[in-house]
C-alpha cells in the first residue's frame, strides 16, 4: 500500500495543533469574543471605532482558501445566513487548496461617521515555535484572501520577540484568556 503524498501546505506547515483540545478551546473563546464582545476585541487590537457601532455579522470556522478564492459578501439566502463566506470563482478543477483559516469573522463598524466593513481572520496557536514559521503560513493566506489577520495564543506562546516580529509584519495579536 502506498503512502499518501503530503500536500504543499502540509510540507510547509506543522498543523499538529488541530488535533489538540486546547486549540479548539482557543477557537471557541475567540468565536465568543467576536460575537459577544466585539468592541472589547477591537480595543485589544487597537482598531478605532465610534462607540456602539461594532457588529459581528457572521463567524465561520475553518473556511477553505483555494488558489481560486474570492470573497462573497452577498448571499442568496434571504435570512442573511453565511455572510462573509469564502467562495470559489466558478468551478475550476485546477484550483489548489491553500489552507483553512481557523476562524473568520465578518464585522462592520463606524469611525468618524464613516461605515467600515472588514473580515477578521484568526489563527489560533497553543504554542508558536518560531515567528518565521507562522509568518510563512500567514503570508501564504494573505496572498489569497484579505482582511485583518489576528494571531490568538496564550501568553507563554508570545515568548521573546515573537509578538513584536508579528506586529512588525502587520499581523495583530491577542492573548487567549481561558477565564473569559
Amino acid at each position: 500500500m502506498s503512502k499518501l503524498k503530503q500536500t504543499y501546505q502540509q510540507k510547509l506547515f506543522n498543523d499538529e495543533e488541530l488535533g489538540l483540545v486546547e486549540h479548539d478551546d482557543i477557537v471557541r473563546w475567540t468565536d465568543k469574543l467576536v460575537r459577544h464582545r466585539p468592541e472589547g476585541l477591537f480595543d485589544a487590537l487597537g482598531i478605532v471605532y465610534d462607540p456602539g457601532t461594532v457588529e459581528c455579522l457572521d463567524v465561520q470556522w475553518e473556511p477553505i482558501i483555494t488558489t481560486n478564492t474570492q470573497r462573497s459578501t452577498a448571499t442568496s439566502d434571504p435570512s442573511g445566513v453565511r455572510f462573509g463566506t469564502i467562495t470559489p470563482k466558478g468551478y475550476n478543477k485546477s484550483a489548489m487548496v491553500v489552507g483553512a483559516l481557523d476562524l473568520e469573522a465578518h464585522v462592520t463598524w463606524r469611525h468618524k461617521g464613516i461605515d467600515r466593513e472588514q473580515y477578521l481572520i484568526f489563527e489560533a496557536k497553543t504554542k508558536i515555535r518560531t515567528a518565521g514559521e507562522l509568518i510563512r503560513q500567514l503570508q501564504l493566506y494573505r496572498e489569497y484572501t484579505s482582511g485583518i489577520f489576528v494571531v490568538v495564543a496564550p501568553p507563554q506562546a508570545f515568548r521573546g520577540k515573537i509578538r513584536t516580529i508579528l506586529m512588525e509584519q502587520k499581523f495583530h495579536t491577542t492573548i487567549y484568556q481561558s477565564d473569559i
